[in-house]
C-alpha cells in the first residue's frame, strides 16, 4: 500500500449550477489538494481524500466569487 500526492497540474474540482433556471455558471476552485491511498493487491480498499479551499473559488465574475464566499 502507498499513499500518492496527486499531481496538482493534472487535478482540477470544476462545477456547474443553474442560475434563475436559465442559464448555467460554471467555475472550478484554484486550491486543492488531494491524496490516494491505492494498495494494487486489494484495489477495492482505495481511497482519495481531496481537501478544497472554498476561498479559491473562481467563476470568471469577480463580484460573484466574492458574493459566493
Amino acid at each position: 500500500m502507498g499513499t500518492w500526492q496527486l499531481d496538482p497540474y493534472h487535478t482540477q474540482v470544476e462545477f456547474s449550477a443553474k442560475h434563475l433556471g436559465m442559464m448555467t455558471v460554471r467555475g472550478y476552485f484554484d486550491e486543492v489538494s488531494t491524496k490516494a491511498d491505492i494498495d494494487p493487491d486489494h484495489p477495492e480498499r482505495a481511497s482519495v481524500e481531496a481537501v478544497i479551499s472554498t476561498a479559491s473559488i473562481r467563476t470568471n465574475n469577480g463580484v460573484r466569487d466574492n458574493d459566493i464566499r
